[in-house]
């Protein structure tokens, strides 16, 4: 059964879709989902965290892996 007030049909182009949004042939990031890894990126990486360096380099690590593994399938060869 298909929930009809969550559902809708619009074009590909103007739609987003799980972190994507598809613009023609391809697959690409939205734009909240670039704004929200650069914020954690930056809150990961900042230098008033309190946590040795080696711990982290850990913790990026793991999120960029896991993000990488996620929207990694997006068509995006553009400058962040």
């Amino acid at each position: 059964i298909v929930n009809s007030t969550k559902s809708q049909v619009v074009k590909t182009s103007d739609s987003q879709f799980l972190g994507f949004t598809f613009p023609g042939k391809h697959i690409r990031w939205h734009s909240k989902t670039l704004h929200k890894f650069k914020q954690k990126v930056r809150e990961l990486t900042n230098r008033n965290w309190g946590v040795s360096m080696k711990y982290q380099l850990f913790k990026a690590s793991q999120y960029l892996r896991g993000w990488i593994h996620y929207f990694g399938i997006a068509n995006c060869y553009q400058l962040c």
